[in-house]
């Protein structure tokens, strides 16, 4: 693919389609919202639409990309920490910290027959989001509005028992945190590395202190 000439380009998006609409967009892309969740891009908008050059996703969706492998192995393989739902936008930020990029590609177009949501519990789903929000550095606003948001997403998961479980997801995040502030200081560590790293491509960054090498797919 000519879009990985460019060595800062770690990712690609495709644009995903629907297999009964095929000019409908049914995601370009993933990025952070405001307070901290993760947000599908151009949902419903048409494949040739241009209101897709303006959209600005930090990565793809983990169903379907393209990674460049070095750059996936350099944050230490595919993110475990912050279960199914968040590890596409965790590897996209952990990328763009390091200072690599995404590019959109709206020729390349993958067709979605059928989607499977990986089931998680409620209290799996709030300390992964939680888990998510503090691996990363957001803005001030961000931090401001988080809480309520994180309120909003325990009574959003439904009955009492279910709210209880978010709650309790919150709770055990809580005790993970200087686990998810360790991969903030080592991707800040990693990006006054990079330039040596580069020089080398069989060099390697030692792992994530919460993540065990994987192989790139």
């Amino acid at each position: 693919m000519e879009y990985f000439q460019d060595d800062a380009l770690a990712t690609v998006c495709p644009l995903i389609v629907d297999d009964t609409r095929a000019r409908t967009v049914v995601c370009a892309g993933v990025k952070a919202g405001l307070r901290g969740g993760r947000l599908e891009l151009g949902r419903g908008l048409a494949s040739d639409s241009n209101k897709l050059a303006r959209l600005q996703p930090a990565g793809p969706t983990a169903i379907a990309a393209y990674y460049r492998r070095a750059a996936l192995a350099h944050i230490g393989g595919w993110p475990t920490a912050v279960g199914s739902e968040f590890a596409d936008l965790d590897a996209a930020m952990s990328l763009a910290r390091l200072g690599y990029k995404n590019a959109l590609a709206r020729d390349s177009q993958v067709v979605l027959r059928s989607r499977v949501k990986v089931r998680e519990s409620a209290f799996a789903r709030s300390r992964n989001a939680e888990r998510f929000f503090l691996r990363h550095r957001f803005s001030v606003l961000s931090n401001l509005a988080h809480p309520l948001a994180a309120v909003g997403d325990c009574l959003a998961a439904g009955g009492p028992i279910s709210i209880a479980g978010a709650v309790a997801g919150k709770i055990a995040a809580a005790f993970d945190v200087t686990a998810c502030r360790q991969h903030s200081v080592w991707l800040l560590e990693q990006h006054h590395l990079a330039g040596k790293v580069g020089e080398d491509p069989d060099q390697r960054p030692p792992r994530t202190p919460d993540q065990p090498r994987r192989r790139a797919a």
